[in-house]
């Protein structure tokens, strides 16, 4: 995908995280890495502070070096739009915020944060019956900036999530908004207007946007 971007010098990027609760650190740097392209290369992307525990322990304390960017692309963009919503966590809110000291980030949020997440765990295992997931390592970007935790805020909020088209079609509002703003005649205003006045169900009104526990105690 990112050679196909490369080759049509793309200058800007649409990534959608607004279901994406997050994951590995290392795929998220790598992600970011190839979005950041030869803008970013060589540049710090991301420092830890880690807990006692790890800080005792070398073979461990070790994994949490500074991390720079490699230059995994030549992609040179003029701006980056996030899709996000209250389910965007962790490694996932992590790609934004190493991006924003060097790209032109813009994020298009479905409400008015993110989750809130800017600490990893290290899974414990409790006489084989519960998971318990204490905060091993505080994630930062070049600006040393980490203070997320009520979620980022977005540059556009209270985006409708309209789900009921396909993903990539032009009138899915979210899409829609970034598109108008990168690309104005791709899609018009007029069609989001449209689509709004519909008066549709949304995710809101079911369960499946409910923002997510944030309990990091679970029985097996």
């Amino acid at each position: 995908a990112f050679e196909k971007f490369q080759t049509q010098q793309i200058k800007s990027l649409i990534v959608d995280l607004r279901y994406n609760g997050g994951g590995y650190v290392d795929a998220s740097a790598y992600v970011a890495d190839k979005i950041g392209g030869a803008i970013t290369k060589g540049k710090l992307m991301l420092t830890y502070e880690v807990n006692d525990y790890i800080k005792a322990t070398p073979s461990i304390n070790k994994m949490f070096q500074d991390t720079k960017f490699e230059g995994k692309s030549n992609l040179n963009l003029s701006k980056v739009y996030f899709l996000v919503s209250d389910r965007t966590a962790s490694a996932a809110e992590m790609i934004i915020n190493v991006l924003k000291p060097y790209l032109q980030v813009q994020i298009i949020a479905s409400g008015t944060r993110t989750y809130g997440k800017p600490v990893g765990f290290f899974e414990q295992v409790v006489q084989k019956k519960v998971s318990f997931w204490p905060v091993s390592f505080l994630l930062k970007n070049s600006a040393n900036f980490s203070d997320y935790w009520d979620g980022l805020v977005p540059d556009k909020s209270n985006i409708t999530d309209y789900v009921f088209v396909d993903v990539g079609d032009k009138k899915e509002t979210m899409l829609a908004t970034a598109l108008n703003d990168a690309a104005p005649g791709i899609t018009t205003k007029a069609s989001i207007n449209a689509v709004s006045r519909k008066g549709y169900r949304t995710l809101n009104q079911g369960e499946v946007n409910i923002r997510p526990d944030r309990g990091m105690i679970k029985k097996r």
